[in-house]
């Protein structure tokens, strides 16, 4: 939840945000819900859709596409055909694992991590939520390098992680302060 609250901490009243299929992006969407941020959310994640439907202060978009229901969500070619006319201001990506060693931020399922990287594409600022124990875990599917990113959000308290992101020149912002 200290990521969450960090990343939410980065949304401006008037943002167009993308949050993916992510058990982080769940808090972000119930933050929004209890706030009064004016914001535009798009997201591949039905969780997501349902804690922000009906909301005066934010106007929720569903991707459509493939619904894959082991993630609760869309993701594959369909999504990303429709995700092509958008853009967003920022995204906020999670990741099942991210390997410091070889720069790269992985996903357990290969149509989620395609999606992941075509979201990437399409804002103008992308923060990385990295929960301590996603570091030096890899994943299946390389989506992205980790200095793809504008910064990481994590709750990491390990020297060893921020000297590593110091050398790939990524802006950590650092949960709880």
């Amino acid at each position: 939840m200290a990521v969450a609250r960090r990343a939410y901490y980065e949304i401006n009243d008037g943002d167009t945000i993308f949050l993916d299929i992510s058990r982080t992006n769940i808090y972000i969407a119930q933050l929004i819900a209890t706030g009064n941020k004016r914001v535009i959310v798009t997201s591949n994640m039905l969780d997501v859709l349902r804690i922000l439907s009906n909301l005066p202060h934010v106007t929720a978009l569903g991707t459509g596409g493939f619904l894959n229901s082991e993630l609760n969500g869309f993701v594959g070619s369909a999504t990303t055909s429709l995700i092509e006319p958008l853009l967003f201001s920022k995204a906020f990506i999670g990741a099942s694992g991210i390997n410091l060693k070889q720069n790269a931020v992985t996903s357990n399922d290969i149509d989620s991590g395609a999606t992941k990287e075509h979201i990437i594409q399409k804002a103008s600022y992308k923060f990385l939520l990295a929960d301590a124990e996603k570091f030096n875990y890899s994943s299946a599917y390389r989506f992205a390098s980790i200095n793809d990113f504008s910064a990481v959000i994590t709750d990491s308290t390990d020297p060893h992680v921020f000297a590593r992101l110091r050398r790939l020149a990524v802006p950590v912002l650092r949960a709880g302060s």
